[in-house]
This record gives C-alpha cells, sequence and structure tokens, in this order.
C-alpha cells in the first residue's frame, strides 16, 4: 500500500471538503496528502480537477455532476477510502495516470465513458465495482488481490483483463457486452465467474 505519511500536512489539508465549485479544489493543490472526506456533487461545470493531492488519507467521492464530461485527477496517487464515481452521465474522460492504490474503486452510471485505464496499473484494491458503463476494455488492472470485484451492465465492455490476480473472494462479471466479454487473468487464478 502506498506510504500515507508523505507529504505536507499544512493547514487545511485535514478536514472534510464538501466542494462547492472548482476552487474549492484549487484551494488544496497545495497538499500533497490531504486527510479527510472530499464531496464533490451536484456541481454544473464541464470539468473538476484535483490537481497536487498525491495521496488521500480518506475518501473521494462524486456523484451527480450530470454536466461533466471530464474528470481528472492528474497527481493522485492512493486514497486510503473510497474512490466513487456515482452517476455522471456526459463524463466522457476520467484521466487518473498515476493512480496506484485505493481501498474501494467505483464507477456506476457513466453511459459516456467509453475506457477505463489506469496507465501506472492498479496494483492495490480490497473493492472494485464498475457498472453501468460504455467502456470496452478495462485496462491496468495489475492487482493480485481483491475482496470483490465486480464488472456489471457495460454494454460495450469486450475485455477484462486481470494479469496478476491469483485470489478473490467474489468476481462478478455479468450483463457485459453485446455478446460475450472475455476475462484474462492470471494462470495462478483461483475464482469463478459469471
Amino acid at each position: 500500500m502506498l506510504d500515507i505519511s508523505t507529504g505536507q500536512a499544512g493547514a487545511g489539508c485535514s478536514r472534510e471538503l464538501p466542494v462547492q465549485s472548482q476552487s474549492d479544489l484549487d484551494s488544496i493543490s497545495n497538499c500533497q496528502t490531504f486527510t479527510g472526506t472530499i464531496t464533490i456533487a451536484n456541481l454544473g461545470i464541464p470539468t473538476i480537477t484535483l490537481a497536487g493531492v498525491q495521496v488521500i488519507n480518506g475518501n473521494l467521492l462524486l456523484a451527480n455532476n450530470l454536466n461533466t464530461a471530464r474528470v481528472s485527477f492528474p497527481n493522485l496517487q492512493g486514497v486510503t477510502g473510497q474512490l466513487s464515481i456515482t452517476n455522471h452521465t456526459v463524463m466522457s474522460t476520467l484521466d487518473m495516470p498515476a493512480l496506484t492504490d485505493v481501498d474501494s474503486f467505483s464507477v456506476l452510471v457513466a453511459p459516456a465513458l467509453d475506457a477505463l485505464v489506469f496507465p501506472q496499473g492498479l496494483n492495490q484494491v480490497n473493492s472494485l465495482h464498475i457498472a453501468d458503463t460504455y467502456i470496452t476494455k478495462a485496462a491496468g488492472l495489475s492487482f493480485t488481490r481483491a475482496t470483490s470485484v465486480i464488472v456489471s451492465n457495460n454494454l460495450y465492455l469486450k475485455l477484462v483483463d486481470l494479469p496478476r490476480l491469483e485470489l478473490t473472494k467474489g468476481i462478478y462479471v455479468t450483463a457485459n457486452g453485446q455478446n460475450s466479454v472475455d476475462v484474462e487473468a492470471s494462470d495462478e487464478s483461483h475464482f469463478t465467474y459469471i
């Protein structure tokens, strides 16, 4: 897991942050580590960017940002709690170039999203839930263990690539793709899917 003790924890870097505008996110861009929950909900802006923050010791929750086409976390490497993106109907871009560690990751109801990519590889995740998107492929899922992996109702999904997955308590890959979906995993994987 990512070392959360590094980085600045100055004034304003440890609190609950209910975001009302992009300027609220800009106000914590000097926090390499942010402790608390950041809630971004019901904003009417086209782009949401959380720059500067590398680690969130807490949660990052996005919901019902119905006019947001682009969500970007350019520096974010890890979240010790939930990273949840729910009901973003026009979001076509989700940019997370540095994200490698998160306890719980979910993208739910994002019908304009056609790609879910973790360029650095999502190496640590306990719970992964991807549902109701238009993604064709989930790439960079390089974790070896997870408690729960749920991938459902992604109409155009053709491939779920889990090259390093060895053990999970529950994996559910259901109602994806128009005809079928391929699940590629390590030869040493121990799971079943439906």
